[in-house]
């Protein structure tokens, strides 16, 4: 149940009429990780939606011994949409269906997970500032490319009551900045939040190996010419 709400949040992506499955889903699960192993009964869960994220199945499949999972009698067409999400030590990821060529042969990569910042990177980031004169109003957008650059999926320690946000993926901003918004990654994290984290915000979502892009914007009032 818990997954049906989560997915139902994500499911505002644009639906591609043209992927079909012919009601069959399968593929591999492998673990990217060093000395990493897939372990055995290992579960891989498929959700299906309507295109407003509606609930309308879920099915589970036990991969084999050799990582092999599959589904029979998966609804395609038009009007549904289809997910497969894995779930590797509290790690869920989301593989959209209707965006891959090949759903029949899909390689899922697990990765065993790290407290360490060591292996993100930041590799450019990008400011535009555009000041409104009548409202001493100063506009910024930020574009960040950052990756992960080891074979381990970062994760913040959230049991931590003394946590400060210096352990989780962490942006600064102005003291004086007001209205954070448009915060949005590609290729989406894992499932997590944003938190505030004075001054700036933090990002509680896994890391896994790769690349990603986020950009955000904010406002700062100004005085002066």
């Amino acid at each position: 149940v818990s997954l049906l709400a989560m997915l139902a949040a994500f499911s505002t992506s644009v639906h591609d009429g043209n992927a079909q499955f012919a009601g069959r889903v399968a593929g591999v699960v492998v673990n990217g990780t060093a000395g990493g192993v897939v372990p055995e009964g290992f579960e891989v869960v498929l959700v299906t939606t309507d295109l407003d994220g509606n609930p309308k199945g879920q099915q589970t499949a036990r991969v084999d011994a050799k990582g092999v999972f599959e589904f029979t009698n998966v609804a395609s067409g038009d009007e549904v949409l289809n997910r497969v999400v894995p779930d590797y030590q509290g790690v869920i990821s989301t593989i959209r269906l209707e965006e891959e060529v090949a759903p029949a042969n899909l390689q899922i990569k697990i990765f065993e997970t790290t407290r360490s910042l060591d292996s993100i990177n930041i590799v450019t980031e990008v400011m535009v500032a555009r000041p409104d004169g009548p409202s001493r109003i100063m506009g910024f957008l930020e574009f960040i490319t950052f990756n992960n650059d080891g074979d381990r999926t970062f994760v913040a320690d959230l049991t931590d009551p003394a946590i400060t946000g210096l352990s989780m993926l962490r942006f600064g901003l102005p003291e004086n900045y007001e209205r954070l918004e448009d915060v949005s990654v590609d290729p989406p994290l894992p499932a997590g939040s944003l938190v505030e984290v004075g001054p700036g915000f933090a990002l509680t979502n896994p890391v896994p190996p790769g690349e990603y892009k986020i950009l955000f914007a904010y406002l700062i009032r100004y005085e002066g010419s």
